[in-house]
């Protein structure tokens, strides 16, 4: 693609839970930690709270939407690679599907955007910096360093979260389909300057036998219908346990019969997340079973040797089988999801540790995640 994102997978990092041989790991508890005695004025609690449960809501429904968006234009030109290559037509049906895909992208953005201003953009800027609001002081140098967006009042909040959204989005689309980028090249479909998918060459190569092509559309199909829904998912039930805390703390902070109903529903949560990813696991190795190591990590085929450096970064070091290509994906997808949780819940890990657990990536992906550092203010 023409306007790729430069920025190394090592360097830009995934944070988030290593599962394949630790799943037992993914629910290993910290010691429970109390929430400090700062509150916010009486008055600002409900629209706070408010504000966080749709920064949330919002955001899965984006994420979600968008991956089904690209998995569509990508699918589109996989039948014009493998399938019909040379064919102008397939290429030109394919075109005007991508670039439909990415005119629905954009509305998308613009929307989430908009939920974000309709129900936090009255809220004072500093509530929503401070630890004891929702903490976007937390993720202030990421979103001024990695996504070019100071934090200083709400509309650059909003910027940052569907920024960031965005390009943890395009990440894991990109490591269940490692030529995303030289797909939606073949096409002209642009996902802009800040797009966060690796170009790593390619110019619709395909491989010639039959059979081969057969259950590398399998695999492939297998791949989107896997990833995307454990994404989804696990946004989900993640995002219901951060709400329940985040509206304890805020709301009922004095009644610890809340507290103990949203730590239930948190271990109920994270077991569900657990069976997920043991569930993506298996729908990888198994979609993509019958795949050669050849084609399964040629250039021309579905291209996993692109993703060497991304895997490494996770402790999968090399591809020789699906297996080891379903190690990474479940492990980028992990990492991914608790990044998302990051940015629409900043004090996630504070949160967390009232229940019991932590973020898994804080345990297992290569940049740690960083853990609430209180900032005092007035108790009214």
């Amino acid at each position: 693609m023409g306007q790729t994102s430069s920025r190394d997978v090592s360097e830009r990092g995934y944070r988030g839970v290593v599962v394949a041989g630790l799943a037992l790991l993914f629910i290993a508890v910290a010691p429970r930690a109390g929430i400090g005695a700062e509150l916010l004025p009486p008055d600002i609690r409900r629209p706070v709270v408010k504000c966080q449960a749709d920064i949330v809501k919002a955001g899965i429904k984006f994420v979600s939407k968008k991956l089904k968006q690209l998995d569509r234009c990508a699918a589109a030109v996989f039948e014009c690679v493998h399938r019909k290559p040379g064919e102008q037509a397939c290429l030109d049906k394919a075109t005007t599907r991508c670039e439909k895909a990415i005119g629905k992208i954009v509305k998308l953005e613009e929307k989430f955007t908009t939920r974000i201003l309709d129900r936090c953009g009255d809220i004072d800027p500093a509530t929503l910096l401070t630890t004891f609001g929702l903490g976007y002081d937390e993720v202030a140098a990421d979103c001024a360093s990695e996504y070019g967006a100071p934090l200083t009042d709400s509309a650059s909040i909003a910027a940052c979260i569907v920024l960031q959204h965005e390009c943890v989005a395009e990440r894991i689309f990109d490591t269940h389909e490692p030529r995303a980028a030289e797909f939606l090249d073949l096409v002209g479909a642009d996902l802009g300057p800040a797009s966060c998918l690796e170009d790593r060459g390619g110019v619709g190569a395909t491989i010639a036998e039959p059979a081969e092509l057969r259950t590398l559309g399998k695999c492939q199909g297998a791949l989107r219908k896997a990833s995307s829904g454990f994404v989804g998912q696990k946004l989900k039930d993640l995002g219901r346990c951060l709400k329940d805390l985040f509206s304890c703390v805020q709301l009922d902070a004095s009644d610890p019969a809340c507290l103990a109903r949203a730590r239930d529903r948190c271990d109920g949560a994270f077991a569900k997340i657990e069976k997920r990813v043991l569930k993506l696991a298996a729908g990888v190795r198994k979609g993509c079973a019958g795949l050669s190591t050849v084609v399964l990590t040629a250039p021309e085929g579905l291209g996993a040797n692109g993703l060497l450096p991304l895997c490494d970064s996770l402790g999968v070091f090399g591809i020789g089988s699906s297996h080891d290509y379903g190690n990474c994906v479940v492990r980028q997808h992990e990492c991914a999801v608790d990044e998302i949780a990051r940015f629409a819940v900043p004090r996630a890990p504070e949160l967390l540790g009232t229940a019991g657990r932590s973020l898994p990536g804080e345990f297992f992906c290569p940049t740690p995640v960083p853990t609430a550092t209180p900032t005092p203010v007035p108790t009214p």
